[in-house]
C-alpha cells in the first residue's frame, strides 16, 4: 500500500521545492535558469508518478494529479519587486 499522489504532491511541494527555490526572491533569474529549474522539476515529477518520457504524458497533466503549479509560476510569484 502506497501514498496518494496528492499527498506525494504535497510532501514534494514543502520539502523539496522550499529547499530548491530558496531565497529566489532575490535571484536574477535568466530564461536558461528557468529551463534548468523545470527540467529538473519535471524530472522529479515523472519519477514520483513513476511515469517514463516514453509514456509521453504531458507535463500539465503529471502536476495536475499531484496539485502543483508550474515552478517557474512559483518563482514569478514570489519575486520580490
Amino acid at each position: 500500500m502506497g501514498f496518494s499522489l496528492c499527498l506525494k504532491g504535497r510532501v514534494y511541494q514543502s520539502c523539496v521545492r522550499n529547499v530548491m527555490l530558496y531565497d529566489s526572491e532575490t535571484w536574477v533569474v535568466k530564461e536558461a535558469d528557468f529551463l534548468r529549474l523545470e527540467h529538473n522539476d519535471m524530472r522529479m515529477i515523472r519519477w514520483i508518478c513513476t511515469v517514463t518520457l516514453k509514456y509521453r504524458n504531458p507535463s500539465s497533466e503529471l502536476r495536475e494529479r499531484l496539485g502543483l503549479d508550474s515552478i517557474c509560476n512559483w518563482v514569478r510569484r514570489s519575486k520580490l519587486w
